[in-house]
């Protein structure tokens, strides 16, 4: 199975085909923001405002209530920029979202006792979680 994946730079999109089962072995940069287009729907990154409603909607405003809703999100913790390294695995969720700001972008954290939307360096290594539309 195949789709269409195009990649939104201003006012520049390049369409790119890929094989859905290679999706996870792409090169992936949070400089743009990604869609995918299938037949019946469209599936993308959040921006932060969809993430904050998103978090709006748990049950609890933590890594329960973010495990809790359909998107069952985990707590994978995320890679470091300067080293390399994994850090918080299994006690926080790091996931990117589509709103970029010069060097930074923004993303949903959440562990045990809350959880917010926030903005980092675009090197680290953070969950990419897409939605459905």
């Amino acid at each position: 199975m195949s789709c269409s994946i195009y990649y939104i730079h201003k006012h520049e999109l390049t369409k790119i085909l890929f094989n859905i089962f290679v999706e996870a072995k792409l090169h992936y940069e949070i400089y743009y923001q990604i869609i995918i287009i299938t037949n019946t729907y469209l599936i993308y990154l959040p921006t932060v405002v969809e993430w904050s409603a998103e978090r709006l909607s748990w049950s609890s405003n933590n890594a329960a209530g973010a495990f809790g809703s359909p998107l069952k999100l985990v707590v994978g913790g995320f890679r470091n920029r300067s080293n390399g390294s994994l850090y918080s695995v299994g006690s926080s969720g790091d996931y990117w979202s589509s709103s970029v700001s010069g060097l930074g972008a923004g993303y949903l954290l959440f562990h045990s006792s809350n959880a917010v939307s926030s903005s980092n360096y675009r090197a680290g290594g953070y969950s990419v979680r897409c939605i459905k539309d």
